[in-house]
């Protein structure tokens, strides 16, 4: 029943409803299987007419081949006009890309740091845990576990249980050192 209002709302190009009848047909909402070519066709209308929103959904969409053929070049201007439009999870999405490189990008942690504090800054809890990480790997110098322990502290606050437990093991060593030395 929904399906059927949001596609009469849809097909008189109201963006939302466009949305909407987009991720019923994705997820098959409807009692029925998922019609990733019909959800495509909503989410690009919903994109014509406007709608920001949309942009991650049809990132996705062609990073994983659903509806359409994959094209890991288009996918990234959809996210990269999602995450210029204020959508936060897109930039981690950026970031997360270029941290594993391979698609249509080199690995290039410089760009990875850049989309995921631009996620960071928009309070993302994914790319905040992302820059924990990133500077986690960067561990090789007392200023990147200094910034590494700076992310977890922020990523905390999302109770993340790999986060949580990761401030603990950095409290545990950073307290151990301070008491070796103090013994030798």
């Amino acid at each position: 029943m929904a399906l059927r209002w949001y596609t009469l709302a849809g097909e008189v190009g109201e963006p939302i409803s466009q949305y909407m009848a987009g991720v019923i047909c994705y997820y098959g909402m409807v009692g029925s299987v998922p019609d990733y070519e019909q959800a495509l066709g909503w989410f690009q209308k919903s994109a014509k007419n406007g709608n920001p929103n949309v942009y991650v959904c049809l990132g996705r969409m062609y990073f994983e081949g659903k509806g359409t053929v994959k094209n890991y070049n288009i996918a990234l201007n959809w996210l990269k006009r999602a995450s210029d439009e204020g959508e936060s999870f897109s930039s981690f999405i950026i970031g997360q890309t270029y941290s594993f490189g391979g698609y249509c990008v080199d690995r290039d942690f410089d760009l990875t740091e850049i989309w995921f504090m631009k996620g960071a800054n928009n309070e993302d809890p994914n790319s905040i845990c992302g820059m924990e990480v990133l500077y986690g790997i960067r561990g090789d110098s007392k200023r990147n576990r200094d910034k590494n322990f700076e992310w977890c502290t922020k990523a905390a606050r999302y109770n993340f249980g790999i986060v949580l437990n990761t401030v603990t093991l950095h409290f545990l060593i950073v307290n151990a050192r301070k008491v070796f030395v103090m013994t030798t």
